[in-house]
């Protein structure tokens, strides 16, 4: 009997999906650990590190799937075993498989059917993607993007940065293995929008790679609040979209979508006064200021400075490649 083994961008589409099918509260989301992992897929269902039988023909494919393939699904990426005269088609993109793989590198979604986990995904699409494009998908898979229509739901987050970092240094031999290991180090856990990805890779990013070499950047981590702080905000901690708790630095999206409301001027007002009351520089960072390069750059440097933390302008190669990893993180979100 064939089973079919999903890889690259259809596994991706796979996750994607199973994410949006599976979300959580935004309570549970602030509430999250970096680096919490029982409900993740690769702990939820069974895994295998071997291809056993993998179907290449597409019959092999639709019977294993129990249907004919959908032509808005086409091509089905899958992976096989490495044989001579093997080639691909407008219905099935076939990749030749390692002999193994780290524990857990596919998951058992159904009697026949095996999904690359989101560990494998990154490495598989290390080499097909730039940077910063593979950085966005990182954060992505370590995030709980929004689901339309549900304002209080989230994505399910699909692994975690210490988890995309161990399956990539395991993974020996394959192609994109090494990039896979190199932007690893750099993802973020728990951005909530491709804006904060956006702005979170910009910020915590090293200079030699296009960021501004912030790295303690924590996202959407709750901040404790004193006395005088709870007063303000009624509450004993508050969400910060991107924080830095040594230098108490925090940065907030605002988004047009979500802010102009009067209710919600109020709440955000109330927010950065009790923030400026707990000690932390605030700054709040729309579109607009994202998108030009120099009055981002002024907006984070000046709050820094005045946090106490001296932070240098980039260099006109380091802007070269700061805009060269603003363009890849464009590709990739």
């Amino acid at each position: 009997m064939k089973s079919v083994y999903l890889s690259h961008v259809s596994a991706l589409a796979f996750w994607r999906l199973w994410s949006g099918a599976n979300p959580i509260s935004l309570q549970e989301f602030h509430a999250r650990r970096i680096n919490q992992a029982g409900d993740l897929p690769a702990r939820l269902f069974a895994g295998s590190s071997v291809l056993v039988s993998p179907a290449s023909r597409r019959e092999d494919v639709e019977e294993a799937l129990g249907r004919a393939l959908d032509p808005c699904e086409l091509p089905l990426h899958v992976l096989i075993r490495r044989s001579p005269g093997t080639r691909q088609t407008k219905a099935i993109a076939r990749h030749h498989g390692m002999d193994a793989y780290p524990n857990g590198a596919f998951l058992n979604m159904g009697e026949r059917l095996f999904v690359s986990a989101p560990d494998l995904v990154f490495c598989q699409l290390a080499q097909h993607m730039p940077f910063g494009s593979l950085l966005a998908l990182g954060y992505e898979l370590c995030g709980c993007y929004p689901i339309e229509g549900r304002g209080y739901q989230v994505r399910h987050p699909l692994t975690t940065p210490n988890r995309l970092a161990a399956f990539a240094q395991q993974l020996r031999g394959a192609h994109g293995a090494v990039k896979a290991r190199k932007v690893a180090r750099y993802v973020r856990a728990k951005s909530a929008s491709p804006a904060e990805t956006s702005m979170a890779a910009l910020l915590a990013t090293p200079r030699a790679q296009g960021g501004l070499g912030l790295s303690q950047a924590r996202l959407n981590a709750p901040v404790p609040l004193n006395a005088d702080a709870e007063r303000i905000a009624r509450a004993s901690a508050l969400v910060c979209d991107i924080v830095w708790p040594n230098n108490r630095v925090a940065f907030e999206y605002d988004s047009a979508a979500y802010h102009g409301a009067g209710e919600r001027v109020v709440k955000d007002s109330r927010r950065r006064s009790a923030l400026a009351a707990n000690g932390y520089v605030v700054r709040s960072i729309t579109g607009g200021q994202m998108a030009n390069v120099f009055e981002f750059q002024e907006t984070v440097v000046h709050a820094f400075r005045e946090s106490g933390t001296y932070l240098r302008r980039m260099n006109a190669e380091q802007l070269e490649r700061h805009m060269r990893l603003r363009s890849e993180l464009k590709k990739g979100l």
